[in-house]
């Protein structure tokens, strides 16, 4: 097998309401974990899903609203719904 062929893994994504702009969720093959995709106007349908309300790996990416032009990551999160919230109509 050579190098490059090692890594290939089939990925199922999943349009969560039928559009590719939507919240996405994917699956790859043999892995336990879950992985979702989701922009600032799907994340609130993301929070309410049953499977974020657990323990796991959240890497949140986004504008950082303090530093014009720079991303602001978040990955210290217990769980998804304890992380960012709303204020004044948009997520921290």
């Amino acid at each position: 097998m050579m190098s490059s062929e090692a890594f290939r893994e089939a990925i199922r994504l999943f349009l969560v309401d039928g559009t590719p702009a939507g919240l996405r969720k994917a699956r790859i093959h043999g892995w336990t974990g879950l992985d979702f995709v989701a922009t600032a106007s799907t994340f609130g349908t993301l929070a309410e899903r049953p499977e974020v309300d657990r323990r796991g790996v959240y890497i949140l990416e986004g504008p950082d609203p303090r530093r014009l032009g720079e991303t602001r990551v978040k990955t210290e999160l217990p769980r998804l719904a304890t992380g960012p919230r709303r204020e004044n109509g948009k997520w921290v």
